[in-house]
């Protein structure tokens, strides 16, 4: 079920990324999976950077171009506490899986 949430609006890149990983750290508390959707490389990887001083970097799935093979693992089934750091063109058409005990706890958010 879709649930659309209030936006968050910050003054620089750097509160924008501490307030994407409080908020992906607060939805994988609750047995959920974040997918988050990123402009540009640079901002995936800054996100990136950021959450890997909290969430394990087992947890955390980079996709920034669907060319590059090593990165296909995204396409895998998605389950609880996983994140995803996709850029917007990487990601388009892209199909994600969920697992069950996922859809049970809310689902994947998106960032």
């Amino acid at each position: 079920k879709l649930q659309v949430m209030d936006d968050t609006i910050t003054e620089d890149n750097i509160s924008q990324t501490q307030a994407i990983v409080t908020s992906t750290v607060e939805k994988l508390q609750f047995g959920r999976a974040s997918l988050i959707i990123c402009d540009s490389i640079k901002a995936a990887r800054d996100i990136v950077t950021a959450l890997k001083t909290v969430i394990h970097e087992s947890r955390i799935k980079e996709y920034y171009r669907s060319d590059d093979e090593s990165q296909k693992d995204v396409t895998a089934v998605i389950d609880v506490a996983e994140v995803i750091v996709a850029t917007n063109l990487a990601g388009r058409g892209t199909d994600i899986a969920t697992t069950e005990e996922l859809e049970k706890n809310g689902g994947l958010h998106v960032c």
